[in-house]
């Protein structure tokens, strides 16, 4: 397992803003989510070039550099996924560590934030923690089946 220190993303970023800042239009963040989601296959000509997984890598390193920064789920979902594809499990245990404890130390001011106006609905939060967890598609239910 791969040295992962927790405390170092649990502490405040500053004793005004102990979120940091919202990262959602900074071009490294917008860069890292580019990166994210590798490229899809093209087509150029008769010569067929194939998708390719995102290089997790720099995901990883980026999404680090980033957390120090800003406490964004997004970044931590973006850790955790690396660590996973990295390190496998132990990675993922990390990556859920650290989001466990984000949620439940900064769920006032973690990014991205919760909207007054719309009675601090957390769907947007819950949206990105659930992506963890895709539904099963149809199609791997028959497949599974056979």
């Amino acid at each position: 397992m791969t040295h992962f220190d927790l405390d170092t993303f649990l502490t405040e970023i500053s004793p005004d803003a102990p979120c940091g800042e919202d990262i959602s239009y900074d071009i490294e963040f917008l860069e890292l989510d580019r990166l994210v989601q590798g490229t899809g296959e093209t087509q150029v000509g008769d010569h067929i070039h194939e998708s390719a997984e995102p290089d997790w890598k720099k995901v990883k390193s980026q999404s680090l550099k980033l957390l120090e920064r800003s406490r964004d789920l997004r970044l931590i979902l973006y850790l955790t996924v690396s660590k996973l594809c990295l390190e496998g499990l132990p990675g993922f245990y990390d990556g859920l560590a650290l989001l466990r404890c984000v949620i439940e130390r900064y769920w006032e001011c973690c990014f991205p934030q919760l909207d007054p106006e719309d009675d601090n609905d957390p769907m947007e939060r819950m949206n990105i923690v659930g992506s963890l967890s895709p539904p099963p598609s149809v199609m791997s239910d028959q497949d599974a089946m056979k």
